[in-house]
């Protein structure tokens, strides 16, 4: 009996690390006396599950303190880290809740706007979703996110072929910068064709050709030249 006891307390004790969370192992006498009276009248097998029932259900609740609830925050995090590794329909769900408890999450909304641009599912969505981000990024004076914001924003005007609107907000991100939060891969190369390509369709060749210069320095292209030239290599470069 004092073996299968044993054996029954140290699967417990093994059994209370849950989600990175490390539960006490300290059950109180009522939780003991239940544990080990059906340990002794159960195959091992059963014992386990009833050390997970015990733990992670009845036992677990009226044993344990409560849990904090998760917070805004919390959401926001787990959403970046789904939307990281391609869970775009969990992410989504995980920003939402995070903008549920927190209107102001900046994460929350520069997440969602990012998740409605990369799946193309609303664009006019997830420019709303990233103006706002950027405005409270903007009040918190937080640079990354504003680049991060800023970043979908370009990309999203030029999809809309608002193509002002994409160099205003691409014009104001920081040199040297790289989206790091998952797809797309958007860094200084893919920054600086968004910039080519939107000067071109304005009809302002010589800003498109300086573009262009910092990815290709041996292009050239003159004012008597084709306009045909400039698209040739935005093209071989998209």
């Amino acid at each position: 009996m004092k073996k299968k006891s044993s054996r029954l307390l140290r699967y417990l004790k093994a059994s209370w690390i849950r989600n990175g969370t490390l539960i006490p192992y300290k059950l109180d006498n009522f939780c003991r006396l239940i544990a080990l009276t059906m340990s002794l009248s159960l195959p091992a097998i059963a014992t386990k599950s009833v050390g997970v029932c015990l733990i992670f259900g009845l036992g677990f609740s009226a044993c344990s303190p409560d849990l904090p609830e998760p917070t805004s925050d919390f959401y926001s995090k787990q959403g970046w880290s789904q939307y990281k590794n391609g869970q775009y329909d969990d992410a989504k769900s995980s920003f939402e809740l995070a903008q549920q408890l927190n209107q102001d999450n900046v994460e929350a909304s520069l997440g969602l706007g990012w998740l409605a641009f990369v799946e193309s599912a609303d664009l006019q969505t997830a420019k709303e979703q990233l103006e706002n981000s950027l405005l409270l990024a903007d009040q918190d004076g937080n640079q990354d996110l504003l680049n991060d914001a800023r970043a979908g924003l370009a990309g999203i005007n030029l999809s809309l072929e608002l193509y002002q609107d994409a160099i205003k907000y691409g014009e104001q991100i920081e040199d040297g910068y790289r989206f790091t939060r998952g797809k797309p891969n958007f860094g200084y190369r893919e920054l600086t064709l968004l910039l080519a390509i939107s000067y071109f369709h304005l009809g302002n060749y010589k800003e498109s050709v300086e573009k262009i210069q910092q990815l290709n320095p041996k292009f050239s292209w003159q004012p008597e030249d084709s306009p045909s030239k400039i698209l040739k290599e935005l093209e071989k470069r998209s």
